[in-house]
């Protein structure tokens, strides 16, 4: 029998309470998954465009209104989900409601039978996906210490350029094979698996689950809650929305949704349409921009808030990641168009992908950074909301050019200049509250 020793049980012991402090990691490991899933779900659409354009006898215009209407159905969801998730039901059971919606209408565009159908189910689609960021958002504040909540944010979000990644062979590959509809239905079934992992292993709250360790309660419980002034906890909801500082981040994130979108639903078409490339190909070339980006992902919460923690001055370390990344996406993007050769236009395209995978967790950041906790939900589900409508003119604006003009370069220049518009205007408009202390640097939370 192998003798006990104290310092064999100790080192266990260590290892245990190690793991226990770390349990957060592995809610976001989770949330990271539903991400990719939703990116899979709704990029499915992109990547099969040419077969079901071809199939249902559509025209660009027709599948542009298509793609627009599940962003219609996004943003009403994000006007009322983040309210919803402050006031009545919770995050975490907002998000499990979330993608059972979304998978069963992505799995019933498999029987669109023509452009209405498929308007009114990629609608309802939408509607399922748009209580998903704000309310992840709402999560993430009540599960990390405020100096980790941009690293939390930008890797649960890596996993939507994972999921575009992903999307082009999985769909693909499945519709090469069977034909289009199985691939909606395939992808359709991942999202119902990942409900059952989210109902079992999160909670609301890390208090109320039983395998996070006092330690690591003790340091969400002490770190996460943002100082307001006397006058931002007077103020109500109505008012901080329609302040500057939220409707210029609002702008901002507009900005990065029209370029996600267009690069989402356009980007495979072009390179079939423009580039000449077969779909069998375009599923796999149009996955690399996307592999590139989850880098960007992944790295840019950890940026900022490593900035941050150097600085002392979250705001600025937020502006400094969105301005600069978002200026060179528009850049590279807008570059892409004139390259004279595949590889080219692909390598450029995969730079202003990586910028833009970036930007995002900057603009919840900075929610979280400067909204008391119990409006988070709301001011986020009101910032996402108005901002999806850049993924319903994209989309919608891109195949308009397109059909007017038989030509990408209006459309390509436009998504740059609308990038460089919301950058400018976060540089100009968001600031940190008078009240609110500056300079000081802060101590790394051990992961």
């Amino acid at each position: 029998m192998r003798p006990n020793w104290p310092g064999r049980r100790s080192g266990r012991h260590r290892r245990e309470t190690m793991l226990a402090n770390r349990y957060r990691w592995r809610v976001a490991s989770i949330m990271f998954c539903g991400s990719a899933l939703g990116y899979i779900d709704r990029t499915a659409i992109g990547v099969l465009g040419p077969l079901i354009v071809k199939d249902l006898h559509l025209t660009a215009g027709q599948l542009g209104l298509a793609l627009g209407a599940f962003s219609v159905g996004y943003t009403i969801l994000c006007l009322i989900g983040g309210y919803i998730s402050d006031r009545l039901f919770g995050p975490h059971r907002v998000l499990l409601y979330s993608m059972l919606l979304w998978s069963l209408f992505c799995g019933l565009t498999a029987v669109s039978t023509g452009l209405v159908s498929l308007i009114v189910i990629r609608l309802l689609f939408g509607m399922g996906e748009g209580a998903w960021s704000p309310v992840l958002n709402k999560l993430v504040s009540r599960w990390f210490p405020r100096s980790e909540q941009a690293s939390a944010i930008g890797f649960a979000n890596a996993g939507q350029p994972l999921g575009a990644a992903l999307c082009g062979p999985i769909v693909g590959m499945t519709a090469s094979i069977y034909n289009w509809r199985t691939s909606f239905v395939v992808v359709a079934l991942l999202g119902m698996i990942w409900t059952v992992a989210w109902k079992f292993f999160v909670s609301e709250r890390p208090e109320d689950n039983p395998r996070v360790g006092y330690e690591e309660r003790h340091l969400i419980q002490t770190k996460r809650q943002l100082d307001v002034s006397e006058s931002d906890s007077r103020q109500s909801l109505g008012k901080t929305l329609v302040s500057v500082r939220v409707l210029a981040i609002m702008l901002g994130c507009f900005s990065y949704m029209y370029m996600t979108f267009f690069i989402l639903s356009w980007f495979p078409s072009y390179l079939v349409s423009a580039r000449h490339l077969s779909v069998e190909h375009m599923a796999f070339v149009s996955a690399l921009p996307w592999t590139v980006g989850f880098l960007g992902h992944s790295s840019g919460g950890f940026i900022s808030d490593k900035i941050y923690r150097r600085t002392g001055d979250s705001v600025g370390a937020r502006k400094w990641v969105m301005c600069t990344c978002t200026t060179l996406t528009a850049l590279c993007v807008m570059a892409g168009y004139y390259a004279t050769t595949v590889p080219a236009a692909v390598l450029l395209m995969s730079l202003g992908v990586f910028f833009l995978a970036l930007t995002p967790h900057t603009f919840w950041a900075l929610i979280l950074d400067t909204t008391e906790a119990e409006k988070v939900g709301g001011v986020s589900g009101f910032i996402l909301g108005l901002a999806s409508t850049g993924a319903i003119f994209s989309p919608v604006m891109t195949g308009y050019l397109v059909e007017t003009t038989a030509s990408f370069v209006t459309a390509f220049i436009l998504a740059g200049v609308v990038s460089l518009a919301g950058a400018l205007i976060v540089f100009l408009f968001v600031r940190r509250r008078p009240d609110a202390p500056a300079g000081i640097a802060l101590p790394s939370v051990s992961r």
